[in-house]
C-alpha cells in the first residue's frame, strides 16, 4: 500500500428554513499544511455566510490520500461484511456497531459450518482493529460514543449497489 497525500477539500453543511440540509464541497488550491487548510476553510465560511440565506450548520476540512498504484483484489466483495458489536463506556444497557466491508475469511471463527458466520474475536487482526475503538480510544463508534468491550461479531450481507 502506497497511499500518498493528495488534494484538500472543505465541506459546508447548509440548512434551509425547513431544516433540510445540503453540502457544498469545494476543493482547496494546495494549502501548505493542515493549519493553512483550516484557516482557508474558516475564511470561506465567513464569506459564504455573507452570500447565502441558509445557515452553516457545520463544516469540515480533510485531505484525501490516494493509492498511487491501485490494483483491484481478486475476491473482495464489499457487501460481504462483518458487524462488530461493542458495549458503550458508561452505558451498560447500550451497544454500538462497526462494519468491516469485504471481511477476510481468516477473521471468521471457522471456514465452514455454523461458525463460518461468526467473527473470531481472538484473531490478531480483529484485536488490532478493535483496539482503535477501545484501548487506544482513537475513534468513536455509532453516534459518537466511546466503545468499551468488543462483545462479538457476525457476517452480514447486503445487496450489491451495482446490480
Amino acid at each position: 500500500m502506497a497511499l500518498a497525500a493528495g488534494r484538500w477539500f472543505t465541506c459546508y453543511e447548509l440548512k434551509e428554513t425547513s431544516g433540510k440540509s445540503t453540502v457544498l464541497r469545494v476543493e482547496q488550491s494546495v494549502p501548505a499544511d493542515d493549519t493553512a487548510a483550516r484557516a482557508s476553510a474558516a475564511a470561506l465560511a465567513t464569506d459564504l455566510a455573507a452570500v447565502t440565506n441558509s445557515v452553516i450548520a457545520k463544516y469540515w476540512t480533510y485531505q484525501e490520500f490516494v493509492e498511487g498504484s491501485l490494483t483491484l483484489p481478486a475476491s473482495a466483495e464489499n457487501q460481504n461484511r462483518a458487524i462488530l458489536l461493542f458495549s458503550i463506556t458508561g452505558q451498560p444497557t447500550k451497544s454500538g456497531k462497526v462494519r468491516i466491508p469485504a471481511i477476510k475469511a481468516d477473521c471468521m471463527a471457522a471456514a465452514t459450518g455454523p461458525n463460518y458466520d461468526i467473527v473470531d474475536v481472538a484473531d490478531a487482526a480483529i484485536i488490532a482493529f478493535r483496539n482503535n475503538f477501545t484501548s487506544e480510544a482513537l475513534f468513536y463508534i455509532s453516534d459518537g460514543e466511546q466503545a468499551d468491550t468488543l462483545l462479538g461479531g457476525h457476517r452480514s450481507t447486503t445487496a450489491s449497489s451495482s446490480s
